[in-house]
Parts: structure tokens; sequence; C-alpha cells
């Protein structure tokens, strides 16, 4: 049988009718000066503002609360005093301890004989500590006493003596407002609400402090949707249990989808990393929340979710499943998969165009993304040079296009493997002049390896007895260099060094691997990393392969007509995005 949880927000005056046990396996209470400060300041700055088409004002959110109700059969732990239901604590002590301590100077300084009511702590073990909160007090030299008989009465006291200090020193300065303090902290300030009924409430406590479940966003907002009071209209106890169970199941299944590194990173810049993937369904649906709020989705969730309808809890569920589904078909389609992937790597926001995939027909919404690749792109590629910021981005698309473009071939381009790759570089194919090494190991090295490459026996022998003397002279080796260059290249003329048709997209590490290297030294290394298993991007493996060229017999040069190939292939794939026309949104 599935296990019981609700969650609700509820504001501290509610709170503080409540009950509590407080269990042995709880340490005490240990809140610092500091943690007692952060929180007094954080409710008498806290303004509330009214929320746009309701009657409700913001609020302060706590972090959650995480309770069982206590069954009336354990005796040993049942209040025999009083009829509340009392609630065992599992999460949340030192908030709610807090909360008594300032509620409890509240009622002390500043109410007569109406009095705010206090929340009943009760504990398994320490007896005394709920004697000792209620005679908290502060004393004629306007200090309170610090117990030290024990480490939770000095903490407590201190945590007294905190609060008390603080309202001293802002009433000094003119800036404590008594009852706007009160009114936020009442009714202003509020804590999520987490029940759960399963009856081993050491395992919840182990679950939540060891984050295997912690209480996220998502999770608070799952509980949402199976709170037993959703089904209050379904009499029969196992129905309710097949519903809730539906639920859970599609909660499952979408949770896992999103946890495929494929899905996810086609979806997602690799620096977003959400407290639980499936948070991105809920920030779709309801837009950007405040992200200095640890719980601003759910908060924002929990106020569009005051239903008790089968009926609407059935039409919010299939938003969500709605809007996975989009998701989904995306990463199905390899039209939508190429080109939704490019414009989110490009800066593009997912969230506009999930709101465009809902008011376009499919037809309209493909063109919506052409349009959006097209204002990306150069009007024109042959004025690209090295250093142009959208080199980078054509040089992906070309790579991307190909890919899509290839009708017999099902594969993807595997933008998981390309955005946790460590960073990528514009890499030119051809090495230039003005790129040599600076230190004569590195000299040494390059030479060498360059060396193994020459069919210029000339040339060959000047590098082995440069090789064999004890110091390489600078001007000896800027000779070789320049001369062994423009032996692999077929001609001296580098004035198109920089341009697009000597651009590659190369990750990083491999770039790192041979620096400055020469044209058949980059493809040794190249072929080398993709047997080791490394990703090389298709158009890259294509110009160190050579498959761009028409004349591939000499595969240790990249010649003027092997750039002209490479270069062509760029202007015939991405052509239909090269246009004048940067009116964006033209088709409907």
């Amino acid at each position: 049988m599935m296990e019981g949880r609700s969650v609700e927000v509820v504001p501290v005056s509610q709170l503080l009718t409540r009950s509590f046990y407080i269990p042995a396996y709880q340490r005490g209470y240990r809140w610092t000066q500091d943690q007692v400060e952060d929180l007094l300041n954080d409710i008498h700055d806290f303004f509330p503002r009214e929320v746009p088409g309701s009657e409700d004002k913001t609020w302060y959110c706590l972090q959650p609360l995480v309770v069982r109700p206590v069954d009336s059969s354990e005796i040993v732990i049942k209040d025999m005093t009083s009829n509340k239901i009392e609630y065992e604590l599992i999460d949340g002590q030192q908030r709610a301890t807090t909360i008594y301590l300032i509620a409890h100077y509240i009622n002390e300084m500043f109410r007569g004989k109406i009095k705010e009511p206090e929340l009943s702590l009760r504990y398994e073990t320490r007896f005394s500590s709920t004697d000792f909160l209620k005679n908290l007090s502060v004393g004629t030299d306007e200090n309170v006493a610090i117990d030290s008989s024990n480490i939770n009465f000095y903490y407590i006291s201190k945590a007294y003596q905190t609060i008390h200090s603080w309202v001293t020193r802002l009433n000094a300065e003119g800036r404590f407002k008594q009852d706007r303090f009160i009114d936020v902290f009442l009714n202003h300030l509020k804590v999520i609400w987490y029940q759960s009924d399963e009856a081993d409430s050491i395992a919840i406590f182990t679950r939540i402090n060891i984050g295997k479940i912690p209480l996220t966003n998502a999770e608070l907002i799952k509980a949402l949707f199976l709170k037993d009071s959703n089904f209050s209209g379904i009499k029969d106890a196992n129905d309710i249990h097949l519903k809730q169970l539906e639920i859970a199941n599609d909660w499952d299944r979408m949770e896992s989808a999103l946890q495929s590194p494929e899905f996810w990173y086609f979806l997602n810049k690799s620096e977003y990393q959400p407290e639980t993937r499936i948070d991105l369904l809920f920030r779709l649906i309801i837009g950007r929340p405040d992200a200095k709020s640890g719980y601003s989705v759910f908060r924002i969730y929990n106020q569009n979710f005051r239903t008790d309808s089968l009926k609407d809890i059935e039409l919010k569920w299939e938003e969500v499943k709605r809007c996975f589904r989009t998701l989904e078909e995306w990463y199905n389609d390899r039209e939508h998969y190429h080109k939704i992937g490019f414009l989110i790597e490009a800066g593009e926001n997912l969230d506009d165009l999930v709101r465009a995939s809902r008011e376009k027909k499919k037809s309209a919404f493909l063109n919506y993304l052409d349009d959006k690749i097209r204002a990306k792109l150069p009007d024109q590629l042959d004025q690209l040079e090295y250093k142009d910021q959208k080199v980078k981005l054509v040089l992906l698309l070309h790579n991307i296009l190909s890919m899509l473009n290839n009708k017999e071939e099902g594969s993807k381009f595997p933008f998981d493997r390309y955005k946790l790759n460590g960073g990528w570089d514009v890499e030119h194919i051809h090495s230039v002049k003005d790129s040599a090494p600076d230190n004569e190991k590195a000299r040494r090295v390059w030479l060498a390896e360059s060396s193994e490459c020459i069919v210029d026996n000339e040339l060959k022998e000047e590098i082995k007895q440069s090789l064999q003397k004890k110091e390489l002279e600078e001007t000896i080796f800027k000779d070789l260099f320049s001369r062994i260059i423009d032996h692999l290249s077929g001609t001296g003329d580098q004035s198109d060094k920089n341009e697009l048709s000597n651009l590659a997209l190369l990750d990083a590490t491999t770039n790192r691997s041979y620096k400055n290297a020469v044209f058949p030294v980059k493809r040794k290394v190249i072929i080398e990393r993709e047997k080791a298993g490394a990703f090389v991007p298709i158009c890259t493996k294509n110009v160190f392969m050579k498959l761009y060229s028409k004349n591939v017999s000499g595969i240790s040069f990249w010649s003027p007509e092997d750039r002209e190939n490479y270069f062509s292939d760029m202007v015939k794939v991405l052509a239909p995005f090269l246009s004048l026309n940067r009116e964006s949104d033209t088709h409907e």
C-alpha cells in the first residue's frame, strides 16, 4: 500500500497552535547567534506585497517541517493531557524551537493578558526542556540568565538572549516596528508542512539527512498531487490507491527519462543543474520563478493548486504530462532535435521555445525555428574569420546539420558529449606561421613530429641535422618552421590562414594535446583520440580524413583545393539559413 504524504503551506499563526513530540534520535537545539539573527533580520526586512489577480499577499518561506502524526495506540508517547493531534517532528526541530522562542518573547515583552499561542514541544528524553522553555524570561537587569547546566539549555538561553539583544539594538536605533514585525512573523512567515504517514520515522529522518530523498521543489509538488484530500470524492480506498499509483508511475517514468544524458543535455546547458531534473517541467509550466528563493517553484505551484476537485487535479496533472510529451516528441523527431538542440546551445531560452510551440502549428513552429537559426548566423560565410564570435556557432551548426541531412543515418548529434567535453576551441586545420613554439624543448618535439610527414628528402635531412645539435638556434628553427608549413600546404600563401576554410571545431583536450602541430600530426592525434573513445565532431573528422577532398593522394597536406571543397560543403549545408532577410517570425 502506498504510504500517505501531504504538503501544505502553514503560517506561523497556525503552526503555534500545534503540538510536537521530539524523539530521542533528534539532537538538541544548536542554533547560533548568527542563525537566530539571520531569521530575525529576514522577518524584519520582509515587506508583503499584493499578488496580482488575487486577494493574497506575498510571504516569506522557511524550510520544510517534516512530521508524522503520532498514532493514538502509541501510548508511550501519547499526550494524555490534551486532545490535540500530536506530531512527531522528524526534521525541522531547530526552526520550530526558534519560532517558539520568538513567540514566547513577543508574549513576554509585547503582550498583556491576551497572549499568542505557543507551540507545544514535548521531548522523549530531555523531559525538563519543556519547562525550561516555558520559564524563559528577561531579567530585571535586561539580560537572560544563560544556563550552562547542560548543552541544550545553554544554546536555548543564548538564543533567547540574542532575540532580546537584537530587539533592544533596533529599538535604540529607532528601526524596530513592533506591530509590523509581529504581523509579518504571524501571518507572512510560513513553513512548508510536509506530512508523512510512514510508520518508520527513523527511516524518514535518515533519508532526509543523508540526502537520498531531499525535500526539493519536485518532492513537495509530488506530495501536492498525491495527498489523499485530492481524492475525497472517491469512496473506495482501492480506487484512491490506483489513482495515486497512476500519478506516481507517470512521475517515475518522466523522471527516469530526464535522467538520460542524451535527453537532458539536448534541452539544457551543462551549467543548469536543478535539485532534481523533473523540476524543469514545473519551471516551464509556471514560467521563470524568483531564483533567489529555494522553494520558489513550489511556492508558485502551490499558489495555483487550491482545489479539492478531482477533475482539476487531473487537468493539472495532464498539463505536466503534456509539457513532458512536447519535450519527448522534440527528442524523438530528428529535425526538432537538431534545430532545437543548436538553438539552446546558441543561447535561446527553452521557456520561449516551449511557449512558441504551444502557440503555433507544427509547420509554423519549424519555420519559427529556422528563423531563429538564421538570426544566429552571419549573412555571408566568406567574410567570417578566426576571431569572429560567430565562427564557433557556424562550425557547430555545420556539424549538426550534416548529421540531420544524412537521411540514411539514424544517429543524432550527441549534445551530451559535446557539452560535457570540457570546452571547445576553434582550431586552425593547417598550422599558421605565427604560431611557432616558443621554447627549445617544444621546438624539438615539433620538428621531430613534423619530420615523419616530410617527403622532401633534402628538407628531412636538414631537420635531422638540426635536431642533432646541442643547441637549436632560433633563427634556424624559424626558417625550418616556415618551410615545413609551406611544404605541407602546397603553397607559401598564408593570406587565407584565418578564413573559415582553415578552421574546425575541436574539444579543448585534443587541441591542447597537439597545439600547433602540422596537419598530418593533428590527423594522427585525432585518429588516436577517437579510437580511445573521444568525441570528434563529424565535420572535423571529415576534414582530417580528407572526405571533402576529391584528390586524397596527398594525405599529409591540407591544400588550397582541400579548403575550397570544405568551404563549398559548408556553404551548401548552411545555405537555407544564410539569408539577408533578418526579419524574425515572418512565418505564421
